[in-house]
């Protein structure tokens, strides 16, 4: 029977949550159970470079049907059974299969990663009654910043909260590319990269960019790439897909990153384009403005509804660039990824 430090019980493989679990295995004993596959989560396919046990379903968790999860909840339950483990650790607690194990496994032993944050989470009334209920069925909850942690103090979580500052180990897939300042033969050049989907309120970012003429570069595909080319001015370039690996060398094109979201739980895009050196420009929605924006100084945060306070965030940016990209090269990575590691293994000293 294996015995295991961690047992991660996990949605997809994403590169970043790779990243985290290959370095706790470097000290203690991981092991990984993925459900399966989703087009919404950037996969590592290098997987035989996992340095941990994998137990993988291989299903396209898309679907999410109800035979798809009672076949996930017999596997998960089949697998738990033979193995030992000091902590399993939910990475949700939205998942069917995840909430019903909760249930089904020792509270004691039960950890969960919670990634939502208070901006797009409802608390009250009946749904409020149930994310308290699911989430007290956990002794630990690893929570990405602070409005995460908000999240969980009003909804009276009784366990213990640990802040990780992150998602995951972002920014191990590449070798890190800062440039040293912004380009001063001319004017700040913009970027946004992601899905082009109404969520991320591209909308208001293109409307505020063909007022303002200056230049901007969209990243991404999605269901609203059409509408949105159509209504940009010439000052906009699509440049649809491209590869993560070759991000760095569109930031080391640009100048400023903005993210203007409805909605955000954390925005791995915005950990990316500072540890590239770009100042950033984010929305109140954005689920890591107060831990990676406000508490660095790294850049601005603006009314995601309001058009004129992008516009003077973007004015903002551009008065005081030098004092935000001074504070962008001066964050620490190597302390916040052992940070995030240490969150996670502090509670094996308990």
């Amino acid at each position: 029977m294996k015995e295991y430090d961690f047992l991660f019980v996990q949605n997809a493989p994403a590169f970043y949550k790779i990243n985290l679990f290959n370095v706790l295995s470097d000290n203690y004993r991981i092991g990984v159970v993925f459900l399966g596959e989703s087009k919404e989560v950037v996969i590592n396919r290098c997987s035989k470079q996992w340095k941990f046990d994998v137990y993988y379903f291989n299903n396209n968790i898309d679907r999410n049907n109800a035979i798809d999860v009672f076949v996930n909840l017999w596997k998960m339950w089949k697998l738990i059974s033979t193995v030992k483990y000091r902590h399993i650790v939910y990475g949700g607690w939205i998942n069917v299969e995840f909430v019903i194990m909760m249930f089904l496994t020792s509270r004691r032993r039960n950890c969960v990663i919670s990634e939502s944050g208070i901006y797009e989470s409802v608390i009250h009334g009946v749904k409020g009654f149930l994310k308290r209920l699911i989430l007290n069925r956990n002794s630990h909850a690893f929570v990405s910043g602070i409005p995460h942690k908000d999240l969980l103090l009003r909804l009276k979580y009784h366990g213990m909260i640990h802040i990780t500052g992150g998602v995951g180990l972002t920014l191990r897939n590449h070798n890190q590319f800062r440039y040293a300042g912004h380009h001063e033969d001319g004017p700040l050049r913009y970027v946004y990269t992601g899905r082009i989907i109404e969520l991320k309120n591209i909308k208001l970012l293109i409307m505020a960019f063909n007022e303002n003429g200056k230049q901007l570069t969209i990243i991404g595909t999605g269901c609203k790439e059409t509408e949105y080319q159509a209504m940009a001015k010439s000052n906009i370039t699509f440049l649809g897909f491209i590869d993560n690996s070759k991000l760095k060398e569109i930031y080391a094109n640009c100048d400023c990153l903005i993210l203007p979201s409805h909605s955000e739980p954390w925005g791995l895009v915005v950990e990316e384009a500072l540890y590239n050196g770009l100042p950033v420009i984010v929305s109140d929605m954005v689920g890591c403005n107060v831990d990676m924006v406000k508490n660095y100084d790294s850049g601005v945060v603006f009314n995601h509804q309001s058009i004129d306070s992008l516009q003077n965030a973007i004015e903002q940016m551009e008065q005081n660039y030098r004092h935000y990209k001074n504070n962008v090269m001066a964050i620490d990575w190597e302390k916040r990824d052992r940070e995030q590691i240490e969150a996670f293994t502090d509670i094996c000293q308990v």
